[in-house]
């Protein structure tokens, strides 16, 4: 509960006017807590491994959302059973993934700037 919350509090942060923020820098701290250190770990080379191959650092953030369910049923279907904290995981990811519509957007027409790309002035 505390990772979807931390993790909505800064998709829609009340100082920003409930837009942007960093809910993908917050949840990864928020991983560290809720997966262990090598749960953590494993987003985080799911996310590089994307960056480093497209140098979309929003694909890489897609790539970690889509699999954090996955490694959730992991801790929390077959390690301990625990389904209502998997669908928390489980809502937080489609909540991340909503949150980077204009992203998905963008990657689909060739309109998102990849890491190293000048910015268009």
């Amino acid at each position: 509960l505390a990772f979807l919350c931390c993790t909505l509090g800064h998709i829609f942060s009340p100082w920003l006017k409930f837009k942007g923020g960093k809910g993908i820098a917050v949840a990864v701290g928020c991983l560290f807590v809720t997966f262990g250190v090598m749960g953590a770990l494993l987003e985080i080379a799911v996310f590089a491994v994307v960056v480093a191959i497209s140098r979309f650092v929003s694909a890489g953030s897609l790539a970690a959302a889509i699999v954090c369910p996955i490694f959730a049923a992991y801790y929390f279907l077959f390690q301990a059973f625990d389904p209502i904290a998997w669908v928390l995981c489980l809502v937080t990811a489609l909540v991340v993934i909503w949150a980077h519509r204009g992203n998905i957007h963008r990657l689909a027409t060739g309109t998102e700037r990849r890491i190293g790309d000048k910015a268009k002035e």
